[in-house]
């Protein structure tokens, strides 16, 4: 089905669409809510619908959905793809924060309790499916020092 042009401001989308800006965390949501559009597909719809009353719930119950460290590194990381480049010291925390704020959700998600049983999550974990930290690669560019073990009496 092809809606006219001013479709979505007619039905008051445009005016959702800054509430829900309004509410993002990092520039990263505004852009994804920049790039939403009314849909006709009731499978899809239903199936958004479903996800948003899945992370409403998280939301409103007591459980601690992470919300901290969403940094924005997009234009940081592209600039690593130049041979040379390298993050700034503050770049590298925020990435760092960043990428254990994902590892977090997706742990959330996975995770089963009787407050927040898989079934519940059902929706929001495939979102996730292409996040996968691989942190066990990572190596520090510094190795601690050990410390020599002292004869005890």
């Amino acid at each position: 089905m092809q809606y006219p042009k001013n479709f979505e401001s007619k039905v008051g989308f445009t005016e959702i669409r800054t509430l829900l800006r309004g509410r993002c965390l990092s520039s990263m949501g505004a852009d994804e809510v920049n790039r939403m559009v009314c849909g006709a597909d009731v499978a899809e719809v239903n199936r958004q619908l479903a996800t948003v009353k899945e992370f409403r719930a998280i939301i409103d119950g007591d459980a601690d959905f992470p919300t901290q460290n969403f940094n924005d590194m997009r234009s940081e990381l592209l600039r690593l793809q130049i041979k040379g480049t390298y993050l700034e010291e503050q770049d590298l925390f925020a990435l760092r924060n960043t990428m254990e704020t994902l590892g977090a959700i997706v742990d959330f998600l996975k995770e089963e309790t009787e407050e927040s049983p898989k079934s519940q999550t059902s929706n929001l974990k495939p979102q996730t499916s292409n996040l996968k930290p691989q942190t066990s690669n990572l190596k520090p560019p510094i190795s601690t020092p050990s410390w020599p073990s002292w004869p005890t009496k």
